[in-house]
């Protein structure tokens, strides 16, 4: 299926399918609904995979921080088994 078809069955702009494909838009409830009656995948899947996403973000951000702090070896190990 090309962006635009995909972009006509959710009733989007292809640019906005675009953005969603590279990770430059999140996927929302309402684009998760849009996407489940495009694809037939359901809505929870969409989110669930939203919010697996975020988290990875979050735990690269946390780990890019202790990265760069300047505190102890061993405090750092400390902190990155909690991130």
């Amino acid at each position: 299926m090309s962006q635009q078809d995909l972009a006509d069955k959710m009733a989007l702009s292809k640019s906005e399918i675009s953005l969603l494909l590279h990770g430059h838009r999140n996927i929302t409830p309402m684009i998760a609904v849009l996407l489940e009656g495009a694809l037939g995948i359901d809505a929870e899947i969409w989110m669930n995979l939203q919010v697996k996403y975020d988290i990875d973000l979050v735990r690269k951000k946390a780990k890019r921080a202790i990265d760069i702090a300047k505190i102890s070896p061993s405090q750092k190990n400390r902190l990155r088994k909690v991130a």
